[in-house]
């Protein structure tokens, strides 16, 4: 199992905490990992698709720490994927370690996610000077709101019940939008 470390963003209202776990490689700065000097990662749209539709149990952390619950699929933690990246939803728990996490969001102090997975499918490829390990499929185990994360194109926040209703619209219209293009390719 390998973990990776993003940087995010944050808002600064309601109980649910959104982010971007993984981002998909789109040239541009953060959504690839340097693994060592010459060598980078970097994940294909839909790496976490195939694994994800097996309604697997996962959950959300603080650092990684099994301690520190905050979510689990599927009751308090929602996972989806779209031409950018995993992303999540967790609805805080009313315990004294997520209300000390929300607060340090808020202020934030705390703006790193990542994620623990294990590449089931593995593209290495030279773009240029770099070797480039592509992931291209992959399961996960956790996503985690960290305080040092490493890929700096990742997003967290806090939302509003109308932010949250506004992006189960637009998700929907992408879905269905993916399903027409998938039905014309057949």
């Amino acid at each position: 199992m390998e973990r990776r470390y993003l940087d995010l963003r944050i808002g600064s209202n309601g109980n649910r905490v959104v982010g971007t776990a993984s981002r998909v490689y789109d040239g541009t700065a953060g959504t690839e990992y340097e693994l060592y000097e010459g060598t980078v990662e970097r994940f294909a749209p839909g790496a976490f698709d195939e694994y994800l539709r097996t309604g697997p149990d996962v959950v959300a952390l603080f650092n990684h720490d099994n301690n520190v619950v905050l979510g689990r699929t599927p009751d308090t933690l929602k996972l989806s994927t779209d031409g950018q990246g995993l992303h999540y939803e967790i609805d805080l728990p009313d315990t004294q370690a997520a209300r000390d996490l929300r607060t340090s969001i808020a202020r934030n102090d705390i703006r790193g996610s990542s994620f623990a997975f294990t590449p089931e499918e593995v593209k290495w490829m030279r773009d240029g000077d770099k070797q480039v390990r592509l992931i291209k499929r992959a399961k996960v185990y956790d996503v985690s709101i960290v305080t040092k994360p490493a890929y700096k194109a990742t997003t967290v926040g806090l939302r509003s019940e109308l932010e949250q209703e506004r992006q189960a619209y637009e998700s929907e219209l992408r879905m269905r939008r993916w399903e027409e293009l998938q039905g014309k390719a057949i």
